[in-house]
């Protein structure tokens, strides 16, 4: 299916942001600075066809189109310090995604990337480039609340960590659910292997053609009931298997067909899952260097799992960071109230932030 279109809702929460707070940071960087002409003693900042438009018209109007953003943004990561505590493994992590972010900057802007990572940091909420570590560490915050969140919900999410190949359309301007030749015999292989009792991540391996996951058995990730950018047909299938079972072929007319299998429907099972997918891609990717060694007439290295460098795999990441955009919000907006949040006018702000944070009423549990 090649990639499914993928979300980041905190990229799309920090977008909204970035418009809200820039505009307390003009008025914060410029009120009191606006000289010359005035009416009824205020400043006036500019005026259209002879009407002019005072400075708090201006700063009022700024307030209106940004502040609510620039409160949700507040919210968001005053909860995650307040109920999530930094683990040596997160101020680790934060220190190395901000000497990340840094050097990206200083390769883009050269000489003045300070000034343009203190106009981000401002932008978000944060005092300058000084504290690029401290918003890193305060995003991994929110991403663990989240988690805790999808953990204390599980069930009803009917969270699934998800695997799949794929058989594509040979044409695909001209696709039709009747598979033509070629494609039933592709068909035909996979049934085939199935049949003869080859594990799902072999024949994903060897079979699927979509290359962003056959490298790794088939791995989609770990989906729930909220999840967005997915094939729908695929969802629906995918969600209705129960753990350890594979769909019959599920059509989609965006890409082919799908043999689909549930690797675990529980907390513990999704962790243990995560374990055993972790060793096998050390493995399948030390295999391959043995046989590319192998190809360049050397003496491969034989495979010894106790050997291989295995790099965990959290199972909540990919459902956290791309495949349900509700989660963050939901996590944030349940602790804020927990923790006793108050608005001047409850109902109207708290309606307002319910909006900017993309909660409906029926999304809110």
């Amino acid at each position: 299916m090649g990639n499914f279109l993928k979300k980041n809702w905190f990229v799309a929460l920090l977008a909204v942001i970035f418009a809200g707070i820039s505009c307390f940071y003009i008025y914060d960087t410029n009120k009191g600075k606006l000289k010359g002409k005035k009416a009824d003693g205020q400043d006036v900042v500019y005026s259209v066809a002879g009407q002019d438009v005072t400075a708090s018209e201006f700063y009022g109007e700024l307030y209106d189109q940004g502040g609510i953003t620039a409160l949700a943004n507040i919210v968001a990561q005053q909860t995650a310090e307040q109920t999530v505590t930094a683990t040596d493994e997160m101020k680790e992590q934060a220190k190395t995604q901000a000497e990340n972010l840094i050097a990206s900057y200083q390769n883009y802007y050269g000489s003045t990337y300070r000034e343009a990572l203190d106009q981000a940091m401002k932008s978000v909420g944060y005092t300058g480039h000084e504290d690029v570590e401290k918003y890193m560490l305060n995003m991994l915050k929110q991403q663990q609340l989240t988690k805790d969140y999808a953990m204390n919900n599980f069930d009803d999410l009917k969270i699934r960590s998800i695997s799949y190949l794929l058989i594509q359309f040979d044409d695909v301007p001209h696709t039709m659910e009747e598979a033509t030749d070629a494609e039933k015999a592709r068909i035909k292989a996979v049934d085939d292997a199935f049949k003869a009792g080859e594990d799902f991540r072999t024949i994903a391996a060897n079979n699927s053609q979509d290359t962003s996951t056959a490298p790794k058995g088939g791995l989609l990730g770990t989906v729930d009931k909220n999840t967005t950018g997915l094939d729908a047909a695929f969802l629906e299938a995918a969600l209705a298997l129960n753990e350890g079972e594979v769909s019959d072929w599920v059509y989609s007319n965006s890409f082919g067909w799908f043999r689909i299998k549930c690797n675990a429907s529980t907390k513990d099972s999704l962790q243990t899952f995560a374990d055993e997918q972790a060793l096998y891609e050390a493995r399948a990717a030390a295999e391959k260097a043995a046989a590319a060694a192998a190809g360049e007439g050397k003496e491969p290295e034989p495979v010894n799992d106790e050997d291989l460098t295995v790099t965990p795999i959290d199972p909540l990441n990919s459902l956290v960071a791309t495949y349900d955009q509700t989660l963050t919000s939901k996590a944030v907006f349940e602790k804020a109230q927990e923790l006793g949040i108050t608005y001047h006018d409850d109902e109207l702000l708290e309606g307002q932030l319910k909006a900017v944070f993309g909660l409906t009423e029926d999304q809110e549990g």
